[in-house]
C-alpha cells in the first residue's frame, strides 16, 4: 500500500529501492514485487536467497556494480560471490570466497 500511495514522490526523486527475499513463499514475494515495480513503474532492485544480503547494500552504497538483469535471479549474485571476483575490489575469506571492500 505504502508503494501505491507514495510512488509519485518515489519516481519524481529518482528512489531507487533494492530488495531482497527469502525463506518461506519467497517465490511469490519476488513476483509481486516485480509485479508492482512494473505496474508502478518504480525503479527496483529485487534479489531472491541466492544474492548474499551484503552483497545487496553494496549495490545500494554503489561500492560494487548492479547486475543489468536484476528481474532474473540467476543473474544476480550468486552464494560463491562470482560478481566480486574482478580486479582489486576483493580480498580472500576463509572459506576461499571473495568479499568486496567497501572503503
Amino acid at each position: 500500500r505504502a508503494l501505491e500511495q507514495y510512488h509519485h514522490a518515489l519516481t519524481d526523486h529518482n528512489v531507487q529501492i533494492f530488495v531482497r527475499r527469502g525463506g518461506p513463499n519467497y517465490q511469490e514475494g519476488l513476483r509481486v514485487m516485480r509485479e508492482i515495480a512494473d505496474t508502478l513503474g518504480l525503479n527496483m532492485h529485487i534479489f531472491g536467497p541466492e544474492t548474499h544480503m551484503t552483497s545487496v547494500v553494496a549495490m545500494a552504497l554503489g561500492k560494487i556494480p548492479i547486475p543489468n538483469d536484476t528481474a532474473s535471479s540467476e543473474t544476480a549474485i550468486n552464494r560463491r560471490g562470482s560478481l566480486f571476483e574482478m580486479g582489486d575490489s576483493q580480498i580472500s575469506t576463509p572459506a576461499g570466497r571473495a568479499s568486496p571492500i567497501l572503503e
